[in-house]
């Protein structure tokens, strides 16, 4: 039907021009996978909303670590090293070494537990007792003890060990764990009720001990006054003829009733719960569009192959290499996901503080390695300018060789552990475990403490001192002089050839298309507009030189 004008004939005219300027075009799968955002928005007006909203996040978190930077580390070190001050003192921290020392210890945190407040030059106060309601609320004691030593060896009276069987040294050694309320005035009585030699038989029973109490006291930063308590756990480990003092400090947030300061902080976290979950949801719908770009590409590939000439690389969906078909699903996608996934549990964890939740050790993990994956997220953008991604090429040409590297000389690491640690561990704290013992390398291996190490095994009186030297003199020599520089070798391959990957764009000729598929020049990004050659040329070959209607659409928007 015609319309011959007027205003019913102009409605449509109008209507359509403005469906033009409003409406975006479809993408090809092509330009929807190789494409930068930028590049997409040029071509096709899809504006780069996951650029913008990411770019937000990491500026919300810069904001919010700067903050949590400016308003919690320097009051909680300051008061970490004052409590540690005041409850672990300097005496006892390379061991306790009798029974008496050790009530001795207990018995003055006891006491500075109840008069700290009194002399602190900062206001600190006690906590309630839960039970009687009045202050102070006594430090807990758990003692875990052996349930019975009942062999003729437990007692302190016994003098004859000359010999020794199973009846001698018999014993229930199943742990109980007891806890004791510790009042200012003998602390210890209700713990250790006997006297004399009963009382020593007693602590012999003793696996190890934990004193715990806490204090409140409030923080008046530059941007909000935040109230704390703080939690202090003092252990007493019984081990080897001694008592292995440690000591715990930690910190929660207390809410206070009314608009206060941290609901500064609670903004942001909710503010930045709300982007990250925007991000996260643009993230999970860049997956699924590259998900379903890949199923099309793998249905069209087989439904085209027969069109193959012999010159065409990947002649078949099962000869293109899994690293191609990986690069159809963004790694950035991935590690987007994965970020602000992480960032939204860190700030469910910072909103539960509002109810009381002592989440303030986990939030700052969690929160901090969320901040890690999104500042790293970053580099996605550099990938657009070629010249600002030599280092990560570098890092992608290089991790499969490392990688194999590292554990091909995995077992002679883990052979020079093994050794060190049943050689030197009763000698030296460096190699007192597996951990320690691992640690100490790997300093050796950057170069620090290693005349240290050298004496530090001497000094534990090592019995042949000889070994500790081979030892070392063959660990330093075979890593710094092959290991290492191998590493090195391998980077530096790596980097020229990321020099060499970054400067090839644009067409490959056909007679080069062999040679460069046999050479490591050719990337991933390289391989995977061959797949997209390869279907353009298919598909004008099936439709005897243009695609027809159908291919068109069915290679069309993702």
């Amino acid at each position: 039907m015609e319309y011959s004008g007027g205003a019913s004939a102009a409605a449509p005219g109008v209507t359509g021009k403005l469906w033009r300027l409003v409406r975006t075009p479809k993408m090809t799968d092509r330009d929807a996978i190789l494409l930068t955002p930028f590049r997409q928005w040029r071509k096709y007006k899809h504006f780069p909303l996951e650029i913008v909203l990411h770019s937000l996040v990491v500026l919300f978190i810069t904001v919010q670590a700067l903050m949590l930077t400016s308003e919690f580390i320097p009051y909680n070190r300051a008061n970490e090293q004052t409590l540690r001050e005041i409850f672990f003192k300097e005496d006892y921290r390379d061991g306790i070494f009798s029974i008496d020392e050790t009530f001795a210890c207990i018995e003055e945190v006891v006491e500075n537990y109840y008069t700290f407040p009194d002399y602190s030059v900062e206001r600190y106060d006690h906590l309630k007792d839960d039970l009687t309601k009045v202050l102070p609320r006594p430090p807990l004691l758990k003692v875990t003890r052996y349930k019975s030593l009942d062999g003729p060896f437990w007692d302190h009276n016994n003098t004859d060990t000359n010999t020794m069987d199973d009846e001698d040294i018999h014993g229930d050694f199943s742990t109980i764990t007891s806890e004791y309320k510790l009042p200012r005035d003998s602390p210890l009585a209700d713990v250790f009720p006997e006297e004399g030699e009963e009382r020593l038989n007693d602590f012999y029973r003793v696996v190890n001990m934990e004193l715990s109490f806490s204090f409140r006291g409030v923080n008046v930063g530059p941007l909000a006054i935040l109230p704390f308590e703080w939690d202090v756990q003092l252990f007493y480990d019984t081990l080897g003829g001694q008592v292995e003092f440690s000591i715990l400090v930690q910190l929660r947030l207390l809410r206070t009733s009314g608009l206060s300061g941290f609901d500064i902080f609670t903004g942001m976290n909710a503010l930045l719960l709300i982007l990250s979950f925007f991000s996260w949801l643009l993230s999970c719908r860049g997956l699924l569009r590259n998900f379903r770009v890949f199923m099309r590409t793998k249905r069209r590939y087989q439904r085209l192959c027969r069109h193959a000439r012999a010159q065409d690389p990947f002649q078949t969906w099962g000869e293109v290499p899994l690293a191609v078909k990986l690069s159809f699903f963004s790694f950035w996608y991935i590690l987007n996901f994965s970020s602000c996934l992480i960032i939204m549990l860190s700030c469910m964890l910072g909103l539960a503080e509002e109810f009381g939740y002592s989440t303030s050790a986990w939030y700052m993990i969690v929160y901090g390695f969320g901040c890690m994956l999104s500042c790293l997220n970053m580099m996605r953008y550099l990938e657009y300018n070629k010249k600002f991604y030599l280092h990560l090429e570098t890092l992608r040409n290089s991790f499969a060789n490392i990688l194999t590297f590292c554990v091909s000389v995995s077992p002679i690491y883990w052979a020079y552990m093994i050794f060190g640690v049943l050689n030197f561990g009763p000698y030296s704290e460096r190699f007192r475990n597996l951990d320690e013992t691992a640690v100490s390398l790997f300093a050796m291996l950057t170069g620090d403490d290693i005349h240290d190490t050298f004496n530090d095994i001497i000094d534990g009186a090592y019995p042949v001192p000889f070994v500790s030297r081979i030892y070392l003199y063959t660990w330093v020599t075979l890593f710094f002089t092959s290991v290492l520089n191998v590493f090195i070798f391998i980077i530096e391959d790596a980097f020229h050839l990321a020099k060499d990957t970054l400067g090839m764009q644009g067409f490959v000729c056909e007679r080069d298309m062999e040679r460069l598929m046999e050479s490591k020049a050719a990337t991933t990004d390289d391989r995977l507009k061959w797949v997209f050659d390869n279907l353009e040329q298919w598909e004008c070959a099936a439709g005897g030189g243009a695609p027809t209607a159908t291919e068109r659409a069915e290679a069309g928007a993702a």
